[in-house]
């Protein structure tokens, strides 16, 4: 279970699909999903089995659309904002916070408004308040993420100190999420 998660997990567009099938289904209307692993079990091996059949069938020959700075921006994002969960105090929804980061692209990946897209996938509230824009500890860790995209300092200080993290660890956390995305990235085109 925990390897299918997570290779799902690496695909920004597979993770979107999974997501959206759980909601087409009908289980986000019973279940607000935290974390790939929840969606996979909510759908069942077998069932996740067919879908993905059925999928890398019907996608074979198609282009993907997403371009490879955007597929390592979410990685990046994604990776970031679950490395800053674990330096948090205890009771971090850590998987929570890698769909945060993995989803704050979507909108511009799939050209639809996020409010739309929220529409289609049963992600926890948190994740979607934070994704919404409204401030929320996933959506501090989000935009503690973008200003380290941007090098805002003065940005960056002051979420460290609201979320009690230390400077260097974050930054060393931001490094370890380029080359983890990359070494993803590079396994992928291999």
């Amino acid at each position: 279970m925990d390897v299918i998660s997570n290779l799902i997990e690496q695909d920004v567009s597979l993770s979107y699909k999974l997501l959206k099938l759980i909601n087409t289904i009908g289980f986000g209307l019973k279940h607000k999903v935290t974390s790939i692993r929840q969606a996979i079990v909510l759908l069942g091996l077998m069932e996740l089995q067919k879908w993905l059949y059925v999928l890398a069938v019907r996608e074979k020959n198609s282009q993907n659309g997403i371009s490879k700075e955007k597929m390592n921006l979410c990685l990046v994002r994604a990776r970031m904002c679950e490395l800053v969960a674990r330096l948090m105090p205890t009771g971090t929804n850590i998987t929570g916070h890698f769909l945060t980061g993995m989803f704050s692209l979507m909108d511009s990946i799939l050209n639809l408004p996020i409010k739309e897209i929220l529409k289609q996938v049963p992600l926890d509230e948190a994740i979607s308040d934070a994704l919404m824009g409204k401030k929320n500890t996933q959506r501090i860790v989000l935009n503690m993420v973008l200003a380290m995209e941007k090098a805002d300092w003065k940005t960056i200080s002051k979420s460290c100190q609201e979320l009690r993290i230390e400077e260097k660890e974050l930054h060393l956390a931001y490094t370890n999420s380029i080359l983890w995305a990359k070494k993803l990235l590079e396994v992928r085109n291999n």
